[in-house]
């Protein structure tokens, strides 16, 4: 917000999720974070992320496994917009929010090693 208005730039801006996050720019943050990166990403035969989600409670360690590489691919694109935006918090919303047990830890992790400087918070 700038201003107390949502700055909507002259096309695209805020939309995070073009951000490339893959050194060969095939692949941006909705392919790696969204519901197609979990799918592309899985090691399972599984038809939806919820199922790598019930694997990981039944405590699969590949599942788990997975989870922890999510967290780490989230928090470098978290880390990236702190270091445009220098925000006072991130809220992360939707159903990714309800497997944040699996991934939060090396989500923060790896947002302290790119940003040790940010000081806000990041909450679900």
């Amino acid at each position: 917000m700038i201003n107390d208005e949502i700055f909507h730039g002259h096309r695209n801006a805020a939309e995070f999720w073009s951000m490339t996050l893959d050194i060969d720019h095939e692949k941006n943050a909705e392919d790696l974070l969204g519901k197609k990166g979990l799918m592309m990403a899985s090691r399972f035969d599984v038809k939806e992320p919820y199922d790598v989600y019930v694997k990981a409670k039944e405590g699969d360690a590949e599942a788990l496994k997975e989870f922890v590489e999510y967290g780490r691919r989230f928090g470098i694109a978290i880390s990236n917009v702190i270091s445009v935006l220098d925000p006072d918090a991130i809220v992360i919303g939707g159903n990714v929010s309800k497997s944040r047990e699996f991934f939060a830890k090396s989500m923060n992790d790896e947002v302290k090693k790119a940003v040790p400087w940010f000081e806000g918070n990041i909450s679900f």
